[in-house]
This record gives C-alpha cells, sequence and structure tokens, in this order.
C-alpha cells in the first residue's frame, strides 16, 4: 500500500479462485470519488490454476518510474497495468498491527528477496522464510 497516493497492489484468493487486487483508496486530499477505483481482476486466461491444498508464490513487481505494475504468481504474469494513475511514492508491504511482529520475523528471514529499486520505484518478491534460506 502507498498511502501517499492511496494506491494497492495485491492477491485474495479462496483456495478455489485467485484475483489481482489493483485499487486507489479514496482518502480525502489524496483522492476523490472521480479519482478512487477499486479492480477485483481474475485471469482465467493466464493459465495459473489454484486449488485448496496448493501453495503459490505471489509477487507484485512495480516500477514507478514508468508507472507500471505486474502481478506474478509462481514466476507467470497473472495480469499488469502499465498505466498507472499516479507514480507510487512508498510502498509499505504488510498488514493490521497486530500482524506486525510476524511481518517483521518474515522480512528479516526474507530480507534477500524484498528490493528497493530507487531508480525505477519497488519490486517485492515474497517467498517462505525457508526458499528464502535455501536460496
Amino acid at each position: 500500500m502507498d498511502f501517499a497516493t492511496g494506491m494497492i497492489f495485491d492477491f485474495i484468493t479462496t483456495g478455489k479462485k485467485m484475483g489481482a487486487i489493483y485499487e486507489r483508496l479514496l482518502i480525502p486530499g489524496v483522492t476523490d470519488e472521480k479519482t478512487a477505483f477499486t479492480y477485483l481482476v481474475e485471469a482465467p486466461f493466464s493459465g495459473i490454476r489454484t486449488r485448496p491444498e496448493m501453495m503459490h508464490h505471489y509477487m507484485v513487481r512495480i516500477d514507478a518510474q514508468k508507472k507500471r505494475a505486474e502481478w506474478i504468481v509462481d514466476g507467470k504474469e497473472f495480469f499488469k497495468s502499465e498505466s498507472l494513475p499516479v507514480a507510487p511514492k512508498d510502498i509499505l508491504v504488510g498488514w493490521d498491527s497486530s500482524h506486525s511482529s510476524l511481518l517483521t520475523q518474515r522480512m528479516e528471514a526474507c530480507q534477500s528477496t524484498v528490493r528497493a529499486r530507487p531508480a525505477s520505484g519497488r519490486t517485492s518478491d515474497t517467498r517462505s522464510p525457508e526458499e528464502a534460506r535455501s536460496s
């Protein structure tokens, strides 16, 4: 999430379906009803399938300079936007504060897989701690 622009780049899955979340929140002083939006994108032609017991690797690659984002599952492109409405400024990776210590532990375990590229935006790659240690 980027609080400065209200942009959200995420995934959601039910175990039977998965989708990319592409959103710009309605934040007073940042966006208005005309610039805020929410898209839940299913990609049936991506060739990526899931089932309840199946694990996946999810990644959102953001190039702020080019205003581009790619949602990637298991190394395959799931969805992309080549015309973000604004350039993301400061991406916060995580979720609510009740999970902050778990997030910190996971980020430390995966620190080699989350990379910041100041000249071209941010790239994040989320893998399990076990996979991060073995690479």
